[in-house]
């Protein structure tokens, strides 16, 4: 609604025929000084602060400034769009996501305590046996079969998981798909190649704690 204080109706005659007719017309000099208070009441609200809550609310400012505010309202839409679920299984199919990458994040093994405590134990005892094989070695005398398969056992097996446990941190089969699997093959058969190379020492020869009493003599 309108003020009507900004509206003024005069009276106008016809010069030939004297009729006359009732004619409004919008009062300009009220419509400035409607306009210089809203301004001057808008810039002492500033001063104070308090204009931003009579803005934002259009009850608050009819009822201070007697000056209606309008919205614009949002337009109807023709359809309703649903928003895309980033990160979800829509992103998989066909999108930008490209799967089998270095990108991807690693995979979770299943819990298996072969791979886990178990197999961390299982290190530490070859570690751990080393020194009294090692010490028995040194202090006795002469060719033992027994000492000998115990020693080259653990130093065989502790080897291999070292260089295997290396082959998985630096070569990993994800960034390198061909390399990682053949590096862990060519391990395993330089394993076994130690492992009969032990046998024919031990066997046919003096035997690795006669080796190790030489060494320590030497």
């Amino acid at each position: 609604m309108t003020d009507p204080t900004l509206w003024r109706t005069n009276e106008l005659a016809c010069p030939n025929c004297g009729h006359t007719e009732s004619v409004v017309f919008q009062d300009q000099s009220k419509r400035d000084l409607n306009s210089m208070g809203f301004f001057a009441t808008m810039s002492m609200l500033y001063v104070a602060g308090l204009n931003k809550g009579i803005q934002s609310t259009p009850n608050m400012r009819l009822a201070a400034l007697g000056v209606r505010s309008f919205r614009a309202v949002r337009p109807l839409a023709v359809a309703q769009t649903k928003p895309r679920n980033f990160g979800g299984p829509l992103i998989y199919p066909g999108g930008s996501y490209i799967k089998g990458t270095v990108n991807d994040p690693a995979d979770v093994p299943k819990p298996d305590p072969a791979h886990g405590s178990y197999h961390w134990d299982f290190e530490r005892l070859i570690s751990v046996s080393l020194v009294p094989l090692v010490a028995g070695a040194a202090v006795k005398h002469g060719a033992c079969a027994v000492l000998d398969g115990g020693l080259s056992l653990a130093l065989l097996l502790h080897t291999h998981l070292g260089f295997d446990t290396m082959l998985t941190d630096y070569v990993d089969k994800r960034k390198f798909p061909l390399l990682g699997p053949v590096a862990k093959w060519i391990l395993r058969f330089i394993t076994l190649g130690a492992g009969y190379g032990l046998y024919e020492f031990n066997t046919n020869d003096v035997g690795i704690s006669e080796l190790v009493v030489k060494l320590w003599r030497a």
